[in-house]
């Protein structure tokens, strides 16, 4: 299970988002995210021997996606092993050690950075921490707090802090979770 939770942070106000969740699973190369949407109804991603679907099981439809119709590699995007070596690559990111979180062995990496916007928020200032599971190398939790330092604000927010939590992490999959889709439209 993976949960997003996004908050815009104020000098007196803290605005909490309706938390995003999904739930991903991996059986060899294939790889299946389900959205559950905040107005309800499921979204399924199904990558199956490289076939992209894009399901809507409460309506009984299906597409088939591709990178050209798109312009980007959906795998690439949303699995969380993706984001992981993503994340890696860009320039800055530190490996700061090894700890426990959740009773499961992790290691954790840093990222800061401030940014002229050239906006009303000015300077801001990003620090991001990501513990990577050792034994999936799935990112277990991520934390990031953008925050103005100029003073500025948008509508009265100065920031944002985001976290990304994985729990209920399995090693055995059901194989009809990986099911191509049939009588669907």
């Amino acid at each position: 299970n993976v949960a997003i939770k996004l908050e815009a942070l104020g000098n007196q106000q803290k605005t909490s988002l309706p938390t995003l969740s999904a739930k991903v699973a991996r059986k060899g190369t294939d790889r299946r995210m389900e959205f559950i949407m905040p107005a309800g109804g499921h979204v399924v991603y199904l990558d199956k021997g490289g076939t992209n679907y894009l399901i809507l099981p409460d309506m009984k439809q299906y597409a088939e996606l591709n990178q050209e119709s798109l312009g980007f590699e959906v795998r690439r995007m949303l699995m969380p092993e993706q984001i992981v070596q993503q994340v890696k690559s860009v320039p800055g990111v530190q490996r700061v050690g090894e700890e426990k979180y959740n009773g499961r062995d992790v290691i954790k990496y840093r990222y800061g950075s401030v940014t002229d916007t050239q906006s009303q928020a000015g300077q801001v200032a990003t620090e991001s921490f990501l513990y990577v599971d050792k034994e999936t190398g799935l990112p277990l939790h991520s934390e990031t707090v953008s925050q103005s330092q100029s003073g500025g604000n948008v509508q009265g927010y100065s920031g944002a802090r985001v976290v990304t939590e994985i729990t209920d992490i399995s090693t055995t999959v059901a194989p009809d979770l990986f099911a191509e889709p049939t009588g669907m439209q």
